[in-house]
């Protein structure tokens, strides 16, 4: 999430907006679904056999279960999904696809 206003690649960026990089582009909403949703499609997880998703340290209440959702949604029958708790600071989520 953005810790605070900005603008980035000529976007603005309100403090709070969620963020997504994925591919070198990004993603900004207060709407996590939304953001959810791109990152589903831009992972072209229907091709990927195993997604992790690293779980960080300020995740907040109900949005882990709301991505997981929208990944599998795009993701292929017989894609297996693995969710750590990273701990990790600044990231909600990192998520690796093979």
């Amino acid at each position: 999430y953005a810790a605070r206003d900005s603008v980035f690649d000529g976007v603005q960026i309100k403090e709070s907006d969620y963020l997504a990089l994925s591919r070198g582009d990004f993603k900004t909403s207060r709407d996590f679904g939304e953001v959810a949703r791109y990152m589903a499609q831009s992972l072209e997880l229907s091709k990927a056999e195993f997604v992790t998703v690293f779980c960080g340290a300020d995740v907040v209440n109900g949005i882990s279960e709301t991505l997981l959702e929208t990944l599998k949604e795009e993701a292929g029958p017989s894609t297996e999904f693995n969710v750590i708790d990273g701990g990790q600071p600044v990231y909600y989520f990192i998520i690796g696809v093979e």
